[in-house]
């Protein structure tokens, strides 16, 4: 896993996947405490439509997993490829995800097959990169009030605006709460 610019041999992974799903490449790498990195890989199928003619050859499907030394107990799944698509030219598909280290010093970082192989599940993989990263900052405001005539849009007369002091969550995919801010005695958050 290496910064891009730095790779002057232009050498690429050749991964003839297992018939079982397992991981084929892993690398621990030392991280900088609480800092927001993100991974990226190209990978490609390597079995264009013209060998495979009777539309039987498995498709390369990957999952690209971290572990944090010390925080996680298990791996982590950071992106999953899905099935590479078969195409009449080779076709890089790029591949990425973020992690933050929190109070790990290293990562380790792996790539897995993720489907039963066979006959196909051949790929390429190339240009494997983790970086810090900056998430920008951003923020989420509005006002609440009552949609009296329901057409999903403030009409100054018409609705009403709801008392201060309303929390206002924000969550994640999850669910989770992530922020609460709280309405003014505009309705404002």
């Amino acid at each position: 896993i290496g910064d891009r610019s730095m790779q002057s041999n232009g050498g690429v992974m050749i991964v003839n996947a297992s018939i079982s799903p397992d991981v084929f490449y892993q690398e621990t790498l030392t991280v900088t405490p609480d800092t927001n990195y993100g991974f990226s890989s190209w990978a490609m199928n390597l079995i264009t439509p013209a060998f495979d003619t009777n539309g039987t050859n498995i498709k390369p499907n990957i999952i690209f997993e971290a572990k944090r030394t010390g925080i996680d107990a298990d791996f982590v799944p950071i992106i999953a490829s899905g099935n590479i698509a078969s195409t009449e030219r080779p076709t890089w598909n790029e591949y990425g995800g973020m992690i933050n280290s929190g109070a790990a010093t290293q990562i380790t970082f792996r790539i897995r097959n993720n489907i039963s192989g066979g006959q196909g599940n051949d790929l390429a993989l190339d240009d494997l990169m983790l970086a810090p990263c900056v998430i920008p900052s951003g923020a989420v405001t509005g006002t609440l009030y009552r949609d009296m005539n329901a057409n999903h849009a403030y009409d100054d007369g018409t609705d009403i605006i709801l008392p201060e002091n309303i929390a206002v969550n924000l969550t994640n995919s999850s669910d989770a709460i992530v922020a609460t801010v709280y309405t003014d005695a505009n309705g404002v958050y």
